[in-house]
């Protein structure tokens, strides 16, 4: 039987095995005697003595969350250099139809469906309708024990969805006596205020047999408003040609409206744009700042109840249980809502668009006085301010538990066993307001002179339901019995469910002269259930909102998992270790069919102090049920024209269609083809899902190699090459992309993509932009991670620092690519090196300890990046950026902790981006969801445990 080491005699197997990065406890800590006892590391389900694995894992302990005040665990793990934009957090949902408020993991920028978050193991239901991403803010920070982060492809071991890797999230498991805390922070604005409280308490039973916790946890984020930050202040943009910013850079939608009249010819042209007064409207004297009313940050409120047990009923058989429930409240915020005649009555291609029949007694003369002849309907635009702001308030609730047995499937041997039945229930309600009923208006709009100088509808059948015409010419015109009968508001909500029953076998085969050979294997049975409802105005496309379709999905997957770990020879001249090991996984969906996914790998040291490791993962992802199932749903985008003056000559494939083009052909005769800012944004179009859709795959690599130095006790550093390719990736043609390529393909309009195209056939712009769900796209990833950890024992140096030491901590990402195929013969876009994607990203903590106080100062730096890496531009390059935090603690009698941080010590602004480009988060005026936009934040706390 191969002996176990010791930590002293292998201490490069555990600091290497798993790149173990401790974040907060010191190498000089661990004792020199202690016996290694066997565990099991996210990334293999085999329980390993010396703890070798040739996946890179990085750990992030209790310790190092309390560190940073951090009082939900995505927000550290949000600024892991590994890890990527989150697709949703506080500060970039606000603008979310129906997500407001989730925190989500993006591993290496390949999206939140790529990575696979487990609760002791175990997977969780999804967050949001449709979707299996995970909502962070579901999982309790102060029951976790620690989180394992592996990066790269899984499946082998956990199944879909871990293509760019697996977030762990290990809850405490004998938790004996109890603990409780409180904290709270607010901006140097004085503004998003955060406001945290928890409990814990545990106790063992029946002489250590078994064992029961239970944690509660109440936290509350305010607000942070768009207009209390300078940078976000005002709407601004930024030219996609030149670069160039403009601020202020209003809504061509002011509260008071803007009307013209289209000319009776079929050249597109319009009158000028005007007032209701009949004066010259201006943008930034007559428009409307929009981020007045917006949010940097989501308000949030979370109560969460967490209980965990376990059991011996035998020595051989234990019984275990966890459960969770946790209710979360968001709020967004935006605008008043713009509408005119942009707003379709209903839907399809032939549903009208809202406009004022010059009938209607409210319109003034002045504006009458401009009528050209033979026109009869009066256009406009205007900002419905008397609606009201548009409003969203979320609650979700998380219901899961998990439970099961485990023990010794032979007694007195190394075979064990692990079954357990899981369930989870997530539930959404939103309820919106700030929409109106287009019918209604339609009907209100249509107004003619009533009996005894009264405005009544036009419509008989209209006015007996109760239709009262509406005034839109001004400033708080729109009151009264008008404004009623055309409000509205609009409901959504969703039910997830997750099932998974699991059946693990571990054990040793054989002794090996390195070690035994250990074995894993099992089957897993999974389904997945999701559904999602909207109201009947939304349904019917009636509402001012965005028009979207209930759906309804369901799939189950069964599958059998094997691993083995070969240690082949060890204590060896040249050969301290040198092993293998594998995996493979089938699969069976109801959606997809058969799949299967693998892996292998292998690990030398050719000294105690060095050791070589490489891994190769065939991954695999089945796609969820909102890319399945989901019914058209309407979202609003904004992109750049080809076909504009400047850039329809980049090619002469594209110069030629757009000069085909109805509308553009006309204009350019007259002498030029070139949109307004206003007839760019906010395009409307339709996302959807398709039942025929494939799984992605993946291959994946690692290679590395780790140093722990007997010549400096307390330092291990690891280096990590990485690599993934998914090939048929789900993703829908972007509506850039598809608008370019529209044009620059032939045939014109038959090629692929101008079906997700529509333009007007009067004036050439474009009305309509869709997207459907499609395996068609390629992405591609590589870099390299390196980690350092020292410990410098300071009373080694001079007695007058006395017991006291220091840490470094270092774990930092080099992007060499990260580039996008969107579909077969596309030029690759590498997004390296652009916001979000910089090139060299770390985070660098160092920890002094004396006694009972400690003081941590973290630096999380970005290296430069550009705007667009596809554009080149003046001030298209953004400045490298560190921010630094620090906090002071102090342990009283070994039972009270009293700790002070700031968070973004320096108060650093973040770049102003801008729209139209995509790394900019609506409202904030920047990358909201990769700098700062919150600035300095303070926060004290307290901690107890008895």
């Amino acid at each position: 039987m191969h002996t176990p080491r010791t930590i002293a005699g292998s201490r490069a197997w555990l600091l290497a095995g798993a790149a173990l990065v401790s974040l907060a406890l010191p190498a000089a800590a661990q004792t020199q005697d202690t016996a290694l006892e066997e565990i099991v590391v996210t990334g293999s389900r085999i329980a390993r003595t010396n703890l070798t694995a040739p996946t890179p894992v990085t750990v992030v302990s209790e310790e190092a969350l309390q560190a940073r005040g951090t009082t939900n665990a995505a927000e550290f793990l949000n600024q892991i250099p590994s890890v990527g934009v989150p697709a949703v957090s506080n500060t970039n949902s606000n603008f979310t139809t129906t997500a407001a408020g989730l925190n989500l993991i993006n591993l290496r920028n390949l999206g939140t469906e790529r990575t696979l978050v487990l609760v002791n193991g175990r997977r969780h239901v999804g967050g949001t309708g449709g979707s299996n991403a995970v909502d962070i803010n579901s999982i309790p920070t102060e029951l976790l024990e620690r989180v394992e982060v592996v990066t790269g492809g899984a499946s082998a071991v956990y199944g879909s969805e871990a293509v760019a890797g697996v977030v762990n999230f290990i809850l405490k498991d004998d938790f004996e006596g109890a603990a409780a805390g409180a904290q709270y922070g607010i901006t140097d604005e004085g503004d998003g205020e955060n406001t945290h409280a928890y409990a814990t308490i545990g106790a063992n039973m029946a002489d250590g047999k078994g064992n029961v916790a239970l944690n509660v946890v109440y936290d509350k984020t305010k607000a942070i408003y768009s207009r209390d930050r300078e940078f976000s202040s005002v709407d601004l943009s930024r030219n996609a040609v030149n670069g160039r910013i403009s601020r202020p850079a209003y809504s061509f939608f002011g509260p008071g409206g803007l009307y013209y009249y289209n000319l009776p010819d079929d050249s597109g042209d319009t009158t000028d744009l005007l007032n209701p007064d009949g004066t010259p409207f201006v943008r930034n004297a007559n428009g409307y700042n929009r981020n007045q009313d917006r949010l940097i940050q989501v308000p949030t409120e979370r109560y969460l109840l967490s209980s965990l047990a376990r059991y011996d009923l035998t020595d051989n058989v234990r019984w275990f249980f966890e459960g969770t429930y946790a209710r979360t409240e968001a709020n967004s915020q935006s605008e008043a809502i713009a509408f005119g005649d942009n707003q379709q009555v209903g839907i399809g291609p032939d549903a009208p668009f809202l406009s004022i029949p010059v009938t209607n007694p409210f319109i003034p003369a002045a504006l009458l006085a401009g009528r050209p002849a033979g026109v009869d309907q009066l256009q406009f635009e205007r900002r419905f301010n008397e609606l009201g702001l548009r409003e969203s308030d979320v609650t979700r609730q998380t219901f899961r538990f998990a439970t099961g047995f485990e023990g010794d499937l032979i007694p007195d041997t190394s075979w064990k066993y692990n079954v357990y039945y899981a369930y989870g229930k997530v539930t959404e309600a939103q309820t919106s307001t700030g929409v109106f009923n287009s019918q209604r208006m339609a009907q209100a709009l249509d107004a003619i002179p009533g009996p005894n100088g009264t405005v009544v509808c036009r419509d008989p059948g209209a006015r007996a339901l109760g239709c009262v015409p509406i005034n839109l010419f001004g400033a708080g015109a729109a009151t009264g019995a008008g404004l009623d009968y055309v409000r509205a508001s609009s409901t959504y909500d969703a039910d997830v469910k997750q099932q998974v029953g699991s059946l693990t076998i571990t054990g040793d085969v054989i002794d090996l002269p390195a070690g035994a050979l250990g074995v894993a294997f099992g089957g897993e049975w999974r389904k997945e259930t999701s559904s999602t409802e909207f109201d009947p105005l939304t349904l019917s496309g009636l509402s001012s909102g965005n028009q979207a379709a209930n759906t309804t999905g369901s799939y189950d997957v069964w599958e059998g998992f094997a691993e083995v770990n070969v240690p082949l020879l060890a204590d060896m001249p040249f050969v301290d270790y040198l092993g293998i090991d594998g995996a493979v996984r089938y699969s069976d969906y109801s959606t997809v069919g058969k799949l299967w996914s693998y892996k292998g790998g292998a690990e030398y040291a050719p000294v105690e102090d060095v050791r070589i490791r490489a891994t190769y993962a065939r991954a695999v992802r089945a796609p969820n049920i909102s890319e399945l199932f989901d019914a058209p749903q309407q979202t609003f985008s904004s992109v750049n024209d080809p076909c504009a003056d400047g850039a329809r000559d980049e090619n002469a494939t594209r110069a030629a269609n757009c000069a085909a083009t109805p509308g553009i052909r006309e204009a350019i005769a007259r002498g030029g083809f070139q949109p307004a800012d206003k007839d760019l944004l906010s395009i409307p179009g339709f996302n959807s899902g398709n039942p025929d859709l494939d799984a992605e795959k993946a291959d994946t690599w690692t290679v590395g190699a780790v140093f722990t130095p007997t010549f400096a006790p307390g330092l291990s550093v690891t280096v990590d090459y990485w690599d993934i390719k998914i090939k048929d990736a789900i993703q829908g043609i972007a509506r850039q992309t598809a608008v370019n390529q529209c044009v620059d393909q032939t045939p014109y309009p038959g090629n692929v993509f101008c079906s997700q195209v529509q333009r007007d056939p009067v004036t050439g712009l474009i009305t309509g932009l869709d997207l459907t769900q499609q395996n068609v796209a390629t992405q591609k990833a590589r870099g390299v991670d390196v980690q350092l950890d020292y410990t410098v024992d300071l009373a080694d140096y001079t007695e007058a620092l006395g017991d006291s030491r220091v840490n470094f901590n270092f774990i930092g990402t080099y992007l060499d690519k990260n580039a996008s195929t969107a579909f077969k013969g596309a030029e690759a876009i590498d997004f390296a090196g652009e916001v979000g994607y910089s090139r060299y990203r770390f985070n660098l903590r160092t920890t002094y300890e004396q006694g009972p106080f400690a003081f941590n100062w973290t630096v999380r730096y970005f290296s430069g990046a550009n705007i667009d890496n596809t554009s080149e531009f003046e001030d298209n390059r953004l400045p490298q950026l560190a921010y630094h935090d620090v906090q002071a603690r102090y342990t009283v009698a070994d039972k009270y902790q009293l700790y002070f941080g700031v968070n973004n010590l320096l108060d650093r602004n973040p770049p102003v981006i801008g729209t139209p480009f995509p790394a900019n988060i609506t409202g904030t005026e920047t990358a909201a969801d990769v700098y700062d936009p919150i600035g300095r934040f303070f926060y004290a706390g307290v901690r107890a445990t008895f």
